[in-house]
């Protein structure tokens, strides 16, 4: 649902949804006299997986102007855990990528560019980092060591841009701690040990009886121990459904917003199957994550998948928009007085993962873009584009060599030298080679 295909694009549709995107922040004129936030995520010349050691600084100055050029007026960067801070038992943050953070919010701010972090991002493959995002955000449920790393590493993006004028707030999504997801498919012991240390069972201890408990498992308990987590897609899922939205918003977003002070959270507004039995099955939706404490903003993110067939069609954009309607306004009921703010207003999208997702039809995504104009000036107070310029992919570290040879093993002999337009290049002598390890 996020990335593009690793290809440059070049058709005429791409045209004319340039030209409504020019026109699409005027087109809202109640809410840009709010303040509406349009917004892009910011890859730079880079992949989102290696952008912070991929990026080639002598070409932000021209890529923020480009960006207000063509009618934003925010970004969103994204700040992954392990490649700021590669080791949590002891603690090690990488201070270079701090400078940078700090260094890419100042330049933002002089083109006249507001920033909003999504803090934690879980997708990077920094080399010599201790525990991998997966491990990492699974021990948060567990490690009373991994937790006080997490609200350091917080820490920290705060206090390199909390006090920047141009920073508008960040958020944590649902998206990196969906991993949880997979403790439902451990072995039946594993479960049980597990729903022990994860606080699963004092969970129900404080909202369940023992004989609720047995009657949604199906089974007879006679002790909270014997409780094991739930099977994926099981009767009983739905409470760790239950229990992994009390977890988020009541021990992680808390804990985070204790030191990341403009905090927000990313809802998963999708609905999750819970079956009823006999091949039978009805929808969980996670409404209990719009609770939160403190914040002033709600954020949410928005496909056409969103309330369709999803069996790889295309619908009109009149239906689309109905959809749009009928998405915003749940969300209005959910939010109460909390402003909604979509970081990913994804309206195409050809990511090969999820091909089978309903799209809109080509020829009538910019009739689409047009008409969700009032729409979102009227529930939103903002939106931002996972992107608007094709990247390619890389499987790479310090692809630019901006970063010399960090991640690289030399053999012989390997220079490092700069073009006129500022980027970094290598020469590799007679007999010499350059090579890393693709994880």
């Amino acid at each position: 649902m996020k990335t593009l295909l690793a290809k440059k694009y070049r058709s005429s549709k791409w045209l004319v949804v340039a030209l409504i995107l020019l026109l699409f922040p005027f087109a809202c004129l109640r809410s840009q006299a709010l303040g509406f936030i349009r917004g892009v995520h910011y890859w730079g010349n880079a992949w989102p997986i290696n952008f912070w050691n991929g990026l080639e600084r002598s070409r932000v100055d021209a890529d923020f102007e480009r960006i207000r050029q063509d009618g934003f007026n925010a970004i969103v960067l994204a700040v992954p855990w392990g490649e700021f801070q590669p080791s949590i038992m002891p603690e090690v943050f990488d201070e270079e990528r701090f400078r940078l953070l700090g260094w890419l919010v100042q330049k933002a701010g002089s083109h006249g560019l507001d920033v909003i972090l999504r803090v934690g991002y879980a997708c990077d493959f920094a080399p010599g980092v201790q525990f991998r995002a997966p491990e990492r955000f699974l021990m948060l449920h567990t490690s009373r060591e991994a937790r006080k790393a997490w609200l350091d590493f917080l820490s920290r993006a705060w206090q390199t841009v909390g006090k920047a004028p141009n920073f508008l707030f960040g958020f944590i999504t649902w998206e990196d701690f969906w991993g949880s997801m997979s403790l439902m498919a451990r072995p039946l012991e594993e479960r049980r040990d597990l729903a022990s240390k994860t606080g699963f069972q004092d969970f129900l201890k404080g909202h369940y009886s023992m004989d609720k408990i047995s009657s949604i498992y199906g089974r007879k308990f006679n002790c909270w121990k014997d409780i094991p987590l739930p099977a994926r897609q099981s009767r009983a899922s739905r409470l760790f459904y239950e229990y992994w939205d009390d977890f988020l918003v009541n021990t992680i977003f808390k804990g985070a917003r204790s030191v990341f002070k403009r905090l927000s959270l990313e809802v998963r507004v999708d609905g999750d199957p819970v079956s009823k039995g006999n091949g039978r099955h009805w929808w969980y939706y996670h409404d209990r994550q719009f609770h939160l404490p403190g914040a002033d903003t709600v954020t949410v993110y928005y496909s056409p998948a969103w309330g369709s067939k999803n069996q790889g069609d295309f619908i009109h954009a009149a239906r689309a928009i109905e959809l749009l309607k009928r998405f915003v306004g749940r969300l209005e009921s959910k939010a109460g007085e909390r402003s909604i703010f979509i970081d990913q207003f994804n309206f195409y999208d050809n990511t090969p993962y999820a091909a089978q997702n309903t799209k809109i039809m080509p020829e009538e995504l910019g009739t689409f873009i047009t008409d969700s104009c009032p729409i979102l000036g009227r529930y939103c107070n903002g939106y931002a584009l996972w992107l608007y310029r094709d990247y390619e992919g890389s499987v790479l570290f310090n692809p630019s060599f901006e970063e010399g040879l960090k991640g690289w093993r030399a053999i012989g002999t390997v220079n490092i030298g700069t073009d006129k337009g500022g980027d970094h290049f290598v020469r590799l002598g007679a007999n010499s080679t350059l090579c890393q390890d693709v994880p």
